[in-house]
C-alpha cells in the first residue's frame, strides 16, 4: 500500500461521484460499514467490510495520517481538543488496502 498526501480540498475535488450510485453504496455499507480500529502515532485506522463481504469475506484497512498533528500539539495556548481539531482540518495522507483506491 502506498501513502498518498492530499489537502482536504484536493481530496474532495478528486471524488468521482459517478463511480458508484451513492445511495446504493450507502445501503450496502450500512449493514456492516466502517469501524474505528484505533490510533497509532499520528494515524487513525479504520476497517471497512467489502460491500460483498458475504461472498468474498474481504475487509479493507484505511489509514488517515494527520500530517499537521506534530505542529498542532506544540501549540500550548490551545486546549488539546482544539489542537486535534486543527490537525484534522489540515493536510492528511491516506492509505487504503482496497484495490479500487486511487
Amino acid at each position: 500500500m502506498r501513502l498518498l498526501s492530499y489537502t482536504y480540498k484536493e481530496l474532495k475535488q478528486s471524488i468521482d461521484w459517478q463511480f458508484l450510485d451513492r445511495r446504493t453504496r450507502v445501503r450496502q455499507l450500512r449493514r456492516r460499514g466502517t469501524r474505528y480500529a484505533g490510533i497509532r502515532g499520528s494515524s487513525i485506522f479504520f476497517r471497512t467490510f467489502s460491500s460483498e463481504y458475504e461472498k468474498n469475506g474481504l475487509v479493507y484497512t484505511e489509514e488517515i495520517k494527520l500530517l499537521d498533528l506534530k505542529n498542532a500539539l506544540k501549540m500550548a495556548d490551545l486546549k488539546m481538543s482544539e489542537r486535534v481539531r486543527l490537525a484534522m482540518g489540515g493536510d492528511v495522507a491516506i492509505r487504503c488496502s482496497c484495490p479500487a483506491f486511487l
